[in-house]
């Protein structure tokens, strides 16, 4: 079913829309004619090509450090990822040590939950989890792990 939710007339190149919300809207546009006719005669009918299924999204994803912890010459972090148009394959995992550059964990180690590395670098680490949405919208969050314990 298409809703009529906005007009613009001859004289204008463009017309806007405000989407209520996030989700995904579909557009499409019908062209009335002055002798009456309309072009195509009902929306959605005619070329495919003028439907158009847009993803309005600007809602950042939510991220949650959950756990961070060093076993040995391994860190795990353990986290949670929420955005009803997460790109999963989009997470980036970093790390630094005090005063470092941000190293990033290569993506086989970046799992939908939590990620693995061996940083090489035995005092305090910052770790920082990046999520991004399929709009672009992307939240960093970073948690600090301490030195190793005895």
């Amino acid at each position: 079913t298409w809703t009529l939710r906005t007009a613009a007339g001859p004289e204008r190149t463009a017309f806007d829309y405000a989407a209520p919300g996030d989700g995904v809207v579909w557009l499409t546009s019908v062209v009335h004619y002055t002798d009456g006719t309309r072009s195509p005669q009902f929306p959605g009918q005619g070329d495919p090509s003028l439907v158009q299924k847009l993803l309005v999204d600007a809602t950042p994803p939510r991220v949650t450090i959950s756990d961070v912890r060093r076993v040995g010459d391994e860190v795990t972090v353990d986290y949670v990822l929420t955005d009803e148009f997460l790109n999963p394959s989009a997470t980036v995992v970093r790390y630094r040590g005090a005063g470092g550059d941000w190293q990033a964990v290569p993506k086989g180690n970046v799992g939908r939950t939590s990620a693995r590395f061996a940083p090489g670098v035995a005092g305090p680490l910052t770790v920082q989890v990046t999520a991004v949405d399929l709009a672009g919208n992307e939240t960093p969050v970073t948690r600090e792990l301490g030195g190793p314990t005895t």
